[in-house]
């Protein structure tokens, strides 16, 4: 036990003499030469080394440089796409003994990554010239061959695409294992984009041991102040530059918010068949990745559909969406083949709840009730805005057993709790397509009366993003009230609010606010009316509201006696 022991000891020193020894007797200068020149020959890349290299043999062969740059083509207008403070080349162990070295991995540490596509399409990381592969299948274990290529003319360039698409002989080229990222910060910036996008804390290890079998990604980074995660694989990466429709998974998370993407997608031509699965406790927190910042969150959520498609058309089906009660199923199709692209579908709602509603539209009232909605729709354009213009829906959204609470009215009618909720809330909106307008009809309780409730829409005006004609009209037996007047998307109204009642002193007693003794007369079989222009306003209430706030502004109102 004890000469065992003695033997694993010395063995234990030797490795460790040779691992710390052994590197000082490299020929340092021709390796990091050697390094240089394989990134250059397989990536197009050339390599700036400014601060001090060293050889390590442990845990694996590599040479580490520090204050490094990258440049490509533009690097000949003196830009480096990349700089980092620290970078390590992991090295092949068959180089120690031929003298060939070939770099297996990239390692950066804080690099900072400058990605831009100028006017005319070309990249900041474009390589300095085209590279081809003469391919050695008798010798897998050799480095690959790297040709330069000719001179392309304008027409070659422009029938092989101008270098823009990865080719298989670039990928075979490449020979690099592993790619390594750690606190980088990454730039990018186009045409399409008025400010860069900006990724920062990024931290990314990319694995490709075979270019034939499958690549790794995980990633987690920084992207508007929202810490995401990207982690993923692909199924024979050179299959896919040379036509062939592989395996591809991909998982995008932020907190305990998560959407899934796998199935099998192509290239050339471009053409996918995937499922997309989504679910998390905040649909808000969902909502800021892209952009959006909802007023209220509505909670978890959860989404699966699937997508299938060319570069002709594109059919999303079987869509399910569940947020709190709301349940949406649905299906839409897009056709690119014409000038203009079309796209139609269908939306069904069954069952779903008034209060998420209220809380998607950022309104956060206590509420009850059922909501249904079955809609078809269809439009064309080019731009999102006109395919807002040109949406065709036709259907019907339907409210039953509703109550709405929360609205802020009972201080203007004397303090009354029941002024502050709606009840008994039954409303149906028909949707008849473009040439005709929406028809709204339904009934509610207010204050232990009930009232009924009609209006109709110009939608065509509205979407087309002009002012649009509305009129809504709501009936009790004391008071009638309305709005009849025009309305823009962007919330500015313009119209005029009636109020019809035969017996004023008596409305205005039961919305408590008393008239006192006047020369007008209490009875009335005239309607009394008013009317005045809100140009410019937001109507963020109910349409009850109005009538209260008729009876709060009556004396500035100034009826003549003739009119109560």
């Amino acid at each position: 036990m004890r000469r065992l022991l003695i033997g694993l000891g010395s063995l234990v020193f030797m490795l460790v003499t040779i691992i710390l020894v052994v590197p000082l007797f490299l020929p340092k200068d021709e390796i990091k030469r050697q390094v240089v020149e394989q990134v250059d020959q397989r990536l197009g890349w050339r390599v700036r080394l400014d601060g001090p290299v060293s050889l390590s043999l442990f845990p694996g062969f590599s040479l580490v440089a520090e204050q490094i740059g990258l440049s490509g083509e533009a690097g000949a207008d003196g830009i480096e796409f990349a700089k980092a403070e620290r970078m390590e080349f992991g090295l092949a162990w068959g180089g120690l003994l031929s003298g060939n070295i070939q770099v297996t991995g990239i390692s950066l540490n804080q690099p900072d990554i400058y990605l831009e596509i100028g006017p005319n399409g070309t990249t900041s990381w474009e390589p300095r010239r085209a590279l081809a592969v003469e391919a050695d299948s008798d010798n897998q274990q050799a480095a690959p061959r790297v040709v330069e290529a000719p001179a392309q003319t304008d027409a070659t360039a422009e029938a092989d695409g101008g270098g823009s698409a990865p080719s298989e002989g670039y990928l075979k080229s490449i020979g690099v294992d592993s790619l390594e990222i750690t606190g980088g910060t990454v730039t990018y910036k186009d045409l399409s984009t008025p400010e860069p996008i900006k990724v920062t804390d990024l931290n990314l290890s990319l694995n490709a041991p075979d270019l034939s079998g499958v690549v790794d990604l995980n990633s987690s980074f920084v992207f508007n102040e929202i810490p995401l995660g990207v982690e993923g694989s692909l199924t024979n990466p050179l299959g896919l530059v040379s036509g062939d429709q592989v395996p591809v998974n991909l998982i995008v998370s932020s907190a305990d918010n998560k959407i899934t993407v796998g199935g099998e997608a192509g290239i050339e031509p471009a053409r996918a068949e995937l499922a997309i699965e989504g679910s998390g406790p905040s649909l808000k927190a969902l909502a800021a990745l892209v952009g959006q910042d909802l007023a209220t969150d509505p909670g978890a959520f959860n989404m699966d559909a699937k997508v299938s498609g060319t570069e002709a058309a594109v059919s999303l089906a079987d869509l399910h969406i569940t947020l709190g009660q709301l349940s949406l199923g649905g299906a839409a199709d897009a056709d690119f083949s014409g000038l203009v692209p079309e796209l139609s579908g269908r939306l069904v709602l069954k069952d779903g709840s008034i209060a998420d509603l209220l809380l998607l539209s950022g309104q956060d009232l206590p509420a009850s009730g059922k909501l249904s909605a079955d809609l078809a729709f269809d439009t064309v354009g080019l731009t999102g805005e006109e395919l807002v213009a040109g949406l065709d829906i036709n259907g019907s959204v339907s409210i039953s057993e509703g109550e709405i609470g929360g609205l802020g009215l009972a201080s203007a009618v004397g303090g009354d709790p029941e002024a502050d909720r709606l009840t008994n809330l039954a409303m149906d909106v028909e949707m008849q397509g473009l040439e005709k307008p929406i028809s709204l009809s339904g009934a509610m309780t207010w204050r232990g009366e009930g009232f009924t409730l009609t209006g109709n829409a110009n939608t065509a005006k509205l979407l087309a993003g002009g002012e649009a004609p509305v009129s809504v009209t709501i009936k009790g037996n004391r008071v009638g009230a309305g709005f009849d007047g025009w309305v823009a998307r962007t919330g500015a109204v313009d119209g005029a609010v009636r109020l019809d009642t035969a017996d004023l002193r008596g409305l205005m007693a039961w919305m408590g606010q008393p008239i006192g003794a006047g020369g007008g007369s209490k009875p009335s079989r005239h309607p009394a009316f008013s009317v005045f222009r809100a140009k410019q306003s937001h109507l963020r209430k109910p349409v009850l509201h109005w009538t209260a706030l008729l009876a709060r502004q009556m004396d500035v109102l100034n009826l003549p006696a003739s009119r109560r």
